[in-house]
């Protein structure tokens, strides 16, 4: 049996497991708190972002339907040849802008390269005008679908970061209330090594 001024064995396995289990807690929340704060800074502008073009479209959606080269309208995505031959015209250019409009700059570059390879296929095929212009608006209802899935996973992707620093967060006041608790402990037992042993 340990004298009153000497530390037990116990004493010593339970101050050792507490310094391990803060030491690892704290490196595990060191890094879910910087994962959980990037993920939750990572948010980009492209679902926000106005360019010139589109407050010039809404200004007067006639005029800068009809003066501008399906390029011009959409200056921040690289137009295939074949996408413009079949959607270059005034009508068809303003019904695939209103299809884009939407979408986040990461979309529509999925759409258009998408889009694209349909078109080039299907004329590789022979398919006549009309009908590539079938597949064309098959194409819009089916991506448009797929897109809007993407959306809610992403939606149900950021709540799940959310979840995740709210974690990480509470870890942290857990890991300072270990590290807490192992100063105690510190403090306990260098009391009780420097407190004189009593003759019996």
């Amino acid at each position: 049996m340990a004298s009153h001024g000497q530390i037990s064995t116990l004493e010593r396995l339970l101050f050792s497991f507490t310094r391990v289990f803060v030491t690892v807690g704290v490196v595990i929340t060191g890094i879910a708190l910087i994962l959980g704060l990037s993920s939750y800074f990572s948010v980009g502008r492209g679902a926000t972002y106005v360019s010139h073009n589109e407050v010039k479209r809404a200004l007067n959606p006639s005029e800068a339907t009809s003066s501008q080269s399906l390029q011009e309208s959409v200056p921040e995505l690289t137009i295939p040849a074949s996408l413009n031959k079949h959607m270059g015209d005034s009508k068809n250019r303003e019904a695939l802008l209103s299809w884009l409009e939407k979408l986040t700059e990461d979309q529509k570059r999925d759409f258009v390269s998408n889009l694209s390879e349909v078109i080039d296929t299907a004329t590789a095929e022979k398919e006549s005008d009309d009908m590539v212009y079938d597949v064309i608006n098959k194409f819009k209802t089916l991506k448009l679908q797929k897109l809007s899935m993407s959306q809610f996973e992403q939606y149900t992707a950021r709540i799940t970061k959310a979840a995740a620093l709210a974690f990480a967060l509470a870890m942290a006041m857990l890991v300072a209330m270990m590290s807490l608790v192992l100063v105690l402990l510190a403090i306990e037992r260098n009391t009780r090594s420097n407190a004189p042993v009593v003759p019996r």
